[in-house]
């Protein structure tokens, strides 16, 4: 795009007598509207900064003095594009509202729609993404994960970012992965798996956004200070978590503390890059050559041979040992310790039965409290296949487990004897309604230079106006709340079998 914004503003600002249409050689781009966000932050008008499509349309048409209104009324740039309907009712000035939709078309771009999670975005450059990296949040052999702020929303998020590859094949393998993980996370809708924000790709990285930012995994929470009644409600939700899988034709194929992730009093799923869908081959078992987590996979899955759906149930088991050892007293280190100097001296659970059966002989007392986790945990990690429970069996087995005993063994979120919906679709973010409306045009995303007298030019090194003084003062910091909301939908609550399994409790 040539020429400033100053320019193209008030290009923008020239209408026909009817004010029907603008007349417009060019189009205000991403990249002008992060220049004019950061101008205003760095003037001192901070709420302005976060609505600066909303400002240069108000700016335009000779408006400013109502962007309080927009301001007190929590209307984001993501409301674009408005219609009659969507705007603020105290704007009352006809005129003024006609131009407003006229002009907006000039300040819509694609990255508007960045954050829905409903299509993939590519960018010339990695400095064109709209995104702000605030902190590093863990890296591993895929690449990193960070903590970064979006320049549309505003709002935080955590981006798991893998570097392409070298060559064809590598780089191959990697958007192979990436697709995999990206087709799964679009599927899957449940409180207790992350939830796809957005995804996109350029020259250097491919990128999945999901919220929410999580406190910590699970292998970080066993190993610190855990608060004991909410860890025993987490056998129950990662069975629910692990039951909307399999029903939605999805092996996970990678459960394991470190893919577990912890946010306020709610365990999540996370990390699909490896999970398989087989909606399409109608079975669930592959053979052959996997990526996977020795210490937890299954013993079928560590030789290649022919493995199902239950090898998630076996690496879940694994987990509740571990989650339960803590809740006994021990830390997961005395249980590897144990591995290690008894069996076959493995601390991988697949290799070493009789360190496992041991351990649980030598540390767990039959108490009232323990014979349902220990029965749940020599079912799930049984080494034929077809012999452990599916996780529809064992959700309802922790369910009655935990009415027969008044133990919390299951959340509230899925508790089915208070009437809460099995399978929870949780807007982590709290996003705003904004009305849903037609498709959003595609923009360039070319470099602009933007001259010097743009800021000074568009008001903002001074931006002042005599009856907004008052009214800016009276503006209140208010954050946007990451509260949960829960829809409820009682049409889309499954309905499961009540028959349970009566299994003995074999050994390991």
């Amino acid at each position: 795009m040539t020429g400033n914004v100053l320019q193209k503003m008030n290009q923008i600002r020239s209408f026909d007598q009817s004010f029907a249409n603008p007349i417009i050689d060019g189009h205000v781009s991403d990249q002008d509207i992060r220049h004019i966000s950061d101008s205003l932050s760095r003037s001192g008008h901070l709420q302005w900064s976060k609505i600066p499509r909303i400002y240069l349309v108000l700016h335009a048409i000779g408006q400013l003095q109502v962007i309080t209104m927009f301001i007190e009324n929590e209307i984001s740039d993501l409301w674009f594009p408005f219609t009659e309907r969507t705007l603020p009712i105290a704007f009352k000035d006809q005129n003024a509202r006609t131009q407003f939709l006229d002009t907006q078309r000039n300040i819509i771009s694609a990255t508007l729609d960045f954050e829905n999670g409903t299509k993939h975005y590519h960018f010339s450059s990695s400095t064109n993404v709209p995104l702000v990296k605030l902190s590093e949040l863990g890296r591993g052999h895929f690449g990193f994960v960070d903590r970064v702020r979006s320049e549309v929303s505003f709002r935080e998020y955590a981006r798991k970012l893998i570097p392409r590859g070298p060559n064809f094949r590598k780089n191959k393998t990697i958007l192979k992965d990436f697709e995999n993980e990206l087709g799964n996370l679009k599927k899957l809708s449940h409180g207790h798996i992350v939830q796809l924000v957005g995804s996109y790709t350029d020259p250097q990285f491919v990128g999945i956004l999901v919220s929410p930012i999580a406190d910590c995994n699970l292998k970080e929470y066993i190993e610190t200070t855990f608060e004991p009644t909410m860890l025993r409600t987490f056998f129950g939700c990662l069975a629910v978590a692990v039951r909307f899988l399999h029903e939605m034709f999805v092996r996970h194929k990678d459960i394991k503390p470190q893919n577990i992730l912890v946010y306020k009093d709610r365990v999540l799923l996370a990390d699909f890059g490896i999970s398989l869908d087989w909606s399409e081959i109608g079975h669930s078992t592959t053979s052959g050559p996997t990526t996977k987590t020795a210490r937890y996979c299954a013993l079928e899955v560590a030789n290649y041979t022919s493995r199902n759906s239950s090898s998630d149930i076996w690496s879940l088991g694994c987990v509740f040992l571990e989650m339960w050892t803590v809740l006994c007293g021990f830390p997961v280190e005395a249980l590897i310790r144990h591995l290690t100097e008894t069996g076959t001296g493995s601390s991988y659970y697949h290799m070493n039965k009789e360190g496992i059966n041991s351990w649980c002989e030598s540390t767990w007392t039959d108490t009232f409290e323990s014979r349902g986790p220990l029965q749940w945990i020599r079912n799930m990690m049984l080494e034929e296949k077809d012999s452990r429970w599916s996780a529809a069996a064992l959700a309802d087995q922790i369910q009655d487990y935990s009415e027969e005993t008044s133990i919390g063994y299951v959340g509230y979120c899925c508790d089915t004897a208070v009437g809460s919906p099995e399978t929870v679709a949780t807007d982590f973010n709290a996003h705003e309604y904004h009305p849903s409306h037609s498709t959003i045009p595609e923009s360039s995303d070319a470099q602009v230079g933007t001259a010097s007298s743009t800021i000074s030019d568009l008001g903002l090194a001074h931006v002042q106006l005599d009856d907004l003084n008052s009214s800016l003062t009276a503006i209140h910091s208010k954050q946007h709340h990451s509260a949960v909301r829960r829809a409820e939908s009682s049409s889309t609550q499954r309905k499961h079998s009540k028959k349970r399994v009566k299994a003995p409790e074999p050994r390991i």
